[in-house]
């Protein structure tokens, strides 16, 4: 039989950080209440073979090649039960074939719909096998976890670092931050999983997976005396399982026994190490425990190998606040934010500004500051701005210069003044007095998130190619971009710099501030390139 058990309790995890859209209702077929025996009809020696070759591997070419004989052989063999059961186990492994790609792991619901179709196929058609009710109950589980996932993800919850930093990882991390509403506890998908199980472990009462699952379930339902009882029965059945010591920690996450939960996920990284998920949820275990060093330990292996892990980036923000950086807190905060929209919502057209309706938004909010004579820190950044967008260079200068004398704190606003006021002295031929100042706060830029890398990009600290790696969202791609086409411009460099600023000014986020900058730069270089 398939050996990929693991890989969907991974996958059972992970589908969570996906903010899914367009999943449809599943009405799947209602099992008996009473125990069949053992019944798999129809399993040729030819379908067995092409189990044994296509999806008994992780190598999902393979698994492609299978379904190709499966739909073949079932043209042939309408009333194949075991085929139609492959045919599912195929849609299975294909689903988990694409969680491999971030942003493509959001098309996994309609595999996991096309697997449990096959599913219901194979049982009208008479099978009846513990594999069977163990994969459809499974798969159940899947798509009530996506449901409210996506419900979720829906909900708009106010960018608090402080407060609010669960928004974005409640998906990766679904079932350690629990999903308690009525609804979620009575879902109809979770209480046929729960006939599924019962009827697998019935049939099987010695394969482990299945109880692992069935506790899953009952930790949905909110009955985590079973789900515990049920995990620990999965691991004594199979100990060298580590998905299983995952669902065990799950459960003890909900309870808030963050104890127990750390030694489970220990175990479960002890027999596959490395494991993201396991490696995030021991990183929200800890930081409940205060324990921030062995969290930002368990976070930094996940974003080494995958830097735009939505839900790393959001407990990253919680060990930034820690730290006393609310700057690069917010940082990952909306990095995360852009990414799960991006996957959720990919592709959304928008219309450019032109440089004659940025030079009269600019004009007219200039105006207004300039009447109000303002002195707080943030109006001096905000006509400091307005005036480096009309190319009142000296003007520009000074709103920045008082801004930083005055300024008691090193923030984003106190790095963006920097890196502004430095251009603008470079367009006035004053390359020492740019480049005292950019040394200065370059010095000082460690910890103030994307603004500071931009300071250290500013001052040669860092080339393009390190600044453009460093991104992590639409926001960081829109201020990498126009620092650098200005920057470049300044150089001499038009082309470059064009190129640049026509990235922001197509696929720039047009609420920033640096959008509106940009759009003026390119007007001054001449437009396309």
């Amino acid at each position: 039989m398939c050996n990929f058990v693991k890989d969907l309790r991974y996958l059972l995890a992970m589908i969570l950080a996906l903010c899914l859209s367009g999943i449809v209702g599943y009405c799947a077929l209602a099992v008996d209440s009473t125990v069949p025996s053992t019944a798999i009809p129809s399993r040729t020696a030819e379908l067995q073979k092409i189990e044994n070759t296509f999806f008994s591997t992780y190598n999902f070419k393979l698994n492609d090649q299978g379904v190709e004989l499966v739909n073949s052989y079932i043209k042939h063999h309408p009333t194949s039960s075991f085929a139609h059961y492959l045919k599912g186990l195929g849609a299975h492994c294909k689903a988990y074939s694409m969680f491999g790609n971030y942003q493509n792991s959001f098309k996994m619901a309609g595999q996991l719909q096309d697997a449990i179709a096959s599913y219901d196929d194979a049982y009208r058609l008479g099978l009846r096998s513990s594999m069977l009710f163990y994969r459809r109950g499974e798969s159940q589980m899947v798509l009530h976890m996506a449901q409210q996932t996506e419900k979720n993800a829906k909900k708009r919850v106010s960018r608090d670092p402080r407060k609010d930093w669960v928004w974005a990882a409640r998906g990766m991390i679904y079932a350690s931050i629990g999903d308690d509403s009525k609804e979620s506890r009575c879902d109809i998908l979770v209480r046929r999983a729960i006939t599924d199980l019962n009827q697998a472990i019935k049939l099987e009462p010695t394969y482990g997976p299945s109880w692992g699952a069935r506790g899953m379930a009952y930790g949905a339902q909110g009955d985590f005396r079973r789900g515990l009882n049920d995990t620990r029965k999965g691991i004594e059945l199979s100990p060298t399982l580590p998905t299983l010591y995952y669902e065990y920690a799950v459960i003890n996450m909900q309870i808030r026994a963050y104890g127990a939960a750390r030694k489970a996920l220990d175990k479960a990284l002890s027999l596959e190490p490395d494991h993201p998920v396991y490696r995030l949820m021991r990183a929200q275990a800890a930081l409940a425990m205060f324990d921030s060093k062995a969290a930002e330990s368990d976070i930094s292996a996940v974003l080494a190998k995958e830097p735009n892990n939505a839900a790393a980036l959001t407990l990253q923000s919680v060990i930034a606040i820690k730290q006393s950086q609310p700057e690069q807190a917010m940082a990952d905060l909306l990095a995360a934010d852009e990414i799960n929209r991006a996957v959720a919502s990919p592709g959304s057209g928008r219309d450019a500004i032109s440089a004659s309706t940025a030079r009269k938004m600019l004009s007219k909010a200039a105006l207004q500051y300039r009447a109000l004579n303002a002195s707080k820190t943030q109006s001096l950044y905000e006509t400091g701005m307005l005036e480096w967008g009309l190319r009142h260079w000296s003007a520009s200068i000074s709103r920045f210069e008082t801004l930083l004398a005055r300024s008691k704190t090193i923030a984003a606003t106190e790095m963006h003044s920097a890196a502004l006021c430095a251009l603008a002295q470079y367009s006035r031929g004053k390359a020492k007095e740019a480049g005292a100042l950019l040394d200065k706060y370059s010095r000082l830029a460690q910890g103030r998130g994307f603004a500071g890398t931009v300071v250290r990009y500013l001052a040669g600290q860092i080339d393009e190619s390190q600044l453009d790696a460093l991104c992590k969202s639409t926001q960081d791609r829109t201020l990498a971009n126009f620092y650098s086409g200005a920057k470049l411009a300044r150089q001499g460099k038009t082309a470059q710099a064009k190129e640049r600023l026509i990235w922001v000014r197509d696929k720039g986020d047009q609420h920033m501030d640096q959008y509106l900058l940009a759009i003026m730069e390119l007007e001054q270089l001449g437009g396309e390139p």
